[in-house]
């Protein structure tokens, strides 16, 4: 077992002793000089995955499913978890915990451009949301890259599901549309969000081969499978 692995047993078995109202053996200076001496003599770096830069990540949403129905459901939340993820550094767990009601539109102050506010109640740091940390999510220099298009154009769809169910949404992925040299960004008229209403609606729910948008988040399990298979293509 790696040094980690056997400090986080040793913890374990000081809590189950301590619950007890016993003594644990793991606290004997044996135990502790053992476990030094192992830390020591099994150093190794930790290894680091690598970052994700600006071009990687253009190379995940590139492979994102095809719009339309039903690629264009994924295609859409899976940009909300890619960009939001990048944008504010945040973990699987965080993202998987996201909810509509956990986003505030602001607007910057010095280009009136929007801007998105991502409150996070438990991070790995904070388990129990007492520090309420605020990730900002600013606006992208382009619409593909940009988090805020990503919440606009989930949102529109999820307003379509919430209104009309999996028909509405088939209807609304598969009406013509008329295509764009230079698309504009999304969020530029953006002035409220509707789905923030105070039901915790997931900002990213479980989303079947079919299109079908259910009322339970990702796992944070899923979200890292979801990226891992986003950056394999990419090179990572």
């Amino acid at each position: 077992f790696s040094p980690s692995t056997l400090e986080r047993r040793s913890a374990a078995i000081a809590a189950v002793h301590g619950a007890h109202g016993l003594d644990s053996p793991t606290r004997a200076e044996v135990v502790r000089m053992t476990l030094r001496g192992i830390r020591r003599t099994r150093r190794a770096r930790p290894r680091r995955k690598a970052p994700v830069v600006l071009s990687t990540l253009e190379s995940m949403l590139a492979v994102r499913p095809a719009e339309g129905h039903p690629g264009g459901v994924a295609r859409r939340r899976d940009a909300v978890l890619l960009l939001t993820g990048f944008a504010g550094a945040l973990r699987r767990s965080e993202l998987a915990g996201l909810s509509f009601d956990d986003l505030e539109l602001r607007t910057d102050a010095a280009s009136g451009a929007p801007t998105l506010v991502a409150s996070l109640w438990a991070t790995k740091t904070d388990q129990e949301g007492r520090a309420h940390q605020r990730v900002a999510l600013p606006r992208g220099r382009h619409r593909l890259t940009c988090p805020v298009c990503a919440v606009a154009d989930w949102s529109a769809l999820v307003v379509v599901h919430r209104d009309g169910g999996a028909e509405a949404v088939r209807a609304w992925l598969e009406r013509p549309r008329a295509p764009e040299a230079a698309p504009a960004h999304s969020c530029q008229d953006l002035t409220r969000l509707e789905l923030a209403d105070g039901t915790g609606r997931p900002l990213l729910p479980a989303v079947d081969r079919h299109g079908r948008v259910a009322d339970r988040a990702m796992t944070p399990k899923s979200v890292g499978n979801l990226v891992k298979r986003y950056a394999e293509p990419a090179g990572l």
